[in-house]
């Protein structure tokens, strides 16, 4: 299973943590929610199954405070996401391993597009995939930064 982001500029750290925080919180819903459907299934009638993780996500990031914390830490046991490799080659690209329809299904939620059944998926920039799925779970954005714009003193 890959996933490639079209990155050419250095990613920050922190959009990365986000990324992969989000994206295995929705993976932990499509899990829990689907199990191991079949990939053929869910590409089959891809419509009722985006609305319906949609609807499962704004569940689940609406259900407590740390919903989403609860979801990163869950045990998925044989079903555990793994990132087999990383590769930076422009593009930024993840290879990894899990329930290919949960992986699917949260590219899908993040911006991706599937190429067909050979499941490689083309994302949105890191930081659009960040957004995509903080709008799903209903988080609210981040807020931007604030500039120090208090006068010193004795100046």
């Amino acid at each position: 299973m890959q996933l490639s982001f079209p990155e050419e500029d250095p990613i920050k750290a922190k959009e990365l943590s986000y990324y992969l925080y989000y994206f295995s919180a929705a993976y932990t819903v499509a899990v829990e929610r689907y199990g191991d459907i079949s990939l053929k299934k869910v590409l089959g009638d891809q419509e009722f199954y985006v609305n319906d993780f949609r609807q499962a996500l704004f569940e689940a990031g609406t259900k407590s405070p740390h919903a989403l914390r609860q979801l990163f830490f869950s045990d998925l046991s044989e079903n555990e996401l793994v990132v087999d490799e990383i590769t930076r080659n422009s593009p930024l690209s993840f290879f990894g391993k899990g329930v290919v329809s949960a992986i699917v299904l949260s590219a899908i939620i993040s911006g991706g597009k599937v190429e067909g059944f050979g499941v490689k998926v083309e994302m949105q920039p890191l930081g659009e995939g960040v957004k995509l799925l903080k709008e799903a779970f209903k988080e609210p954005p981040e807020p931007e930064p604030e500039e120090n714009n208090t006068p010193m003193m004795g100046m």
